[in-house]
């Protein structure tokens, strides 16, 4: 059975207009204004088929290609089903799920409920829309009132927007045919689908879910007769639906794999400012984190990895761009055995030192922890732009809860030019003694290599702010690498970096079987007489980046060796030793960048890397220097 309900042709409640009263007449009551929030919601999804009914699912109005978010919440009064079957709704819970715009009042036995929606317009402007709604509580059935329909004229959500009095309809009466208003407890409870209804809400029933829908246009990508996107990994039965996933997840029978849980953040004085004092801010939101949950899960052997997403990012950044950047995120973290938790950091530009973003990063942290606990020396951080300096943030904030962290093109330079990491009572140095990777895209677009290494004349922001900080951090430079696509390179050394940090490498020098070439002069060794000679210390990386498309692909090998690092090529002489910066980086982003003559030129071998007969060949003298290594043992 499928049920529609639209503004002023509900099915199942009876309509008539009173006397006319125009549109200039219209009070916006609870004249709600918009408020930025990074991933906001379009479908609840309510089960009807008995199970869980303190459990509500909703998808989110950005869906990402990898997977299908379905976020779960739970809430602290359950709903239930009336004689008539009729979903009956606590008003306070109703409040939380469509808060910030849904508030409402109780005056002289009249309940009044007011509700907006801010729909984007084919202009890229906003239409602001809202609805009063009046019931008298003291009819012997409460199933009548009046509301108020008022639409704004299209319009930045910034600017004083204008009624649209053709499209606004005032005083227009209503009553629910087969439901009315309990009172229980000392709480109000609603027929959902009557009540959301006259709301302007979509109302849809299918497969033991009832859907209440924004608008018409997400019933099609959102109803939970779909097929559901597990991501890379998951092994699902044919025709596993939308529905199948939330009553397993509901149900407590699925819980590994991909999955997203959610707290409600209220408004108040309960949030932190960067010196962690307790502040007041405006919240008063369900958000979202997500989660990944490896099939092998046990508290002793897992780990957990904190991903803080960028600027223009949400609680699925982190992970969706991995794998829209051909990362099977989920297979990473099913060979390595991690949990992924992404917070969700409220803004676009998260400010993940203090406010809401703080608050959901905590709050994101104690859910996931108590859900999901591993051992205290296997949690690490992760981070890329404006989550990179999150980050650093959180760890000089928590420097004993967190083991490793790193981070990718950190955004550290506010637009005032000042350091955001050196704003508060806090210093980086605090966790001078966490193992650290720095990764820096050399074609990143928006934290530039030109800010992060500066040249000659001028220290870049890493130089100054970061490597000064910590004791115990390798710095990795991606060649051609862009902001999004740096930590795709370097998934591997990020993982692997994690990993020696909980198992530290044994660095055994083994000499008996390195190979050794003469060349024009020079002596070579082998790439894998050096792996041999020193054992899993002795990290050889085939890195593949691009700046802007494939078509630029660029093959190359970084090798590491404690925090030593160096990027070469086969067959040419130039390498880059660490994340330094050199003349030929002025021209990666095209236009040629204004210190060029302060920058050194890139060092070279005398002798170019290549390969023979499947062994790859180095020139012994300069790679031993480079890693800091003694040429003397090796030839022992």
């Amino acid at each position: 059975m499928k049920k529609w309900y639209q503004k002023l042709s509900l099915l199942g409640l009876t309509l008539a207009m009173t006397a006319p009263i125009y549109a200039n007449e219209a009070i916006d009551k609870a004249n709600h204004q918009f408020i930025e929030f990074s991933s906001d919601r379009t479908t609840y999804f309510f089960r009807t088929d008995g199970g869980n009914n303190s459990t509500v699912f909703f998808d989110s109005t950005i869906n990402p290609t990898s997977y299908d978010p379905l976020v779960k919440y739970n809430l602290e009064q359950s709903y239930y089903f009336d004689k008539n079957d009729n979903l009956m709704i606590s008003i306070d819970e109703l409040q939380k799920l469509y808060a910030p715009y849904f508030d409402f009042t109780i005056d002289n036995n009249v309940l009044g409920i007011n509700h907006t929606e801010f729909d984007l317009s084919t202009t890229g402007d906003y239409i602001k829309k809202v609805w009063q709604l009046e019931i008298d509580l003291t009819q012997d059935e409460i199933n009548s009132g009046t509301y108020d329909y008022i639409e704004y004229q299209p319009a930045p959500s910034d600017a004083i927007m204008a009624i649209n009095q053709e499209n606004t309809s005032l005083n227009v009466e209503f009553a629910f045919e087969n439901s009315e208003i309990d009172y229980r407890g000392n709480v109000y409870f609603l027929p959902l689908e009557d009540v959301m209804g006259i709301m302007g809400k979509y109302v849809f029933e299918e497969t033991g879910y009832l859907s209440v829908a924004n608008d018409e246009i997400t019933l099609g990508a959102s109803r939970p007769s779909n097929l559901w996107n597990g991501g890379a990994v998951a092994e699902l039965p044919d025709g596993y639906t939308w529905a199948n996933y939330m009553n397993e997840v509901a149900d407590g029978t699925r819980n590994t794999g991909w999955l997203w849980q959610s707290f409600y953040m209220p408004s108040g004085e309960v949030f932190k400012n960067e010196n962690a004092h307790l502040v007041s801010a405006e919240a008063d939101r369900i958000v979202p984190f997500n989660l990944y949950v490896p099939s092998g899960y046990t508290w002793e052997e897992s780990r957990m990895l904190f991903m803080l997403h960028d600027a223009y990012g949400n609680e699925n950044t982190p992970t969706s761009q991995l794998m829209q950047n051909g990362i099977d995120i989920d297979a990473y973290a099913e060979e390595y055995n991690y949990v992924l938790v992404s917070p969700n950091g409220y803004t676009s530009s998260p400010s993940w030192s203090q406010y809401q973003a703080m608050y959901s990063f905590e709050s994101a942290f104690v859910q996931a922890v108590a859900s999901y606990p591993v051992t205290a020396e296997k949690v690490f951080l992760q981070g890329n732009g404006l989550g990179a300096s999150g980050v650093f943030d959180i760890a000089m904030r928590m420097p004993n809860t967190f083991q490793g962290m790193a981070v990718s093109g950190p955004q550290l330079v506010n637009y005032d030019g000042s350091i955001n990491i050196e704003r508060s009572l806090y210093d980086l140095s605090s966790a001078s003694n966490m193992p650290a990777l720095v990764i820096q895209g050399v074609a990143d677009e928006f934290t530039t290599f030109k800010t992060q290494m500066g040249s000659n004349l001028s220290q870049g922001v890493i130089e100054s702010a970061v490597m000064p900080k910590l004791n115990d951090a390798t710095y990795v430079a991606v060649e051609l690498g862009t902001h999004t696509n740096s930590l795709s390179s370097s998934i591997n050394i990020m993982f692997d970096f994690f990993q020696d940090i909980i198992n530290p490498p044994q660095a055994t020098l083994r000499t008996e079987d390195v190979l050794l070439l003469a060349k024009d002069n020079t002596i070579v060794v082998s790439l894998g007489s050096l792996q041999d000679v020193y054992g899993d210390a002795f990290k050889v990386y085939e890195m593949s980046s691009y700046d802007a498309s494939t078509d630029s692909m660029m093959s190359y090998y970084t090798l590491i060796y404690g925090n030593k690092t160096i990027n070469f090529q086969l067959d040419n002489t130039k390498y880059r030793e660490g994340m330094e910066r050199y003349a030929e980086d002025a021209f990666v982003l095209g236009e040629v960048e204004t210190d060029v003559a302060n920058l050194p030129n890139a060092p070279h071998f005398t002798y170019a890397p290549y390969e023979q007969e499947g062994y790859i060949f180095l020139p012994l003298d300069e790679i031993m220097s480079v890693l800091d290594l003694e040429v003397s043992k090796l030839m022992q």
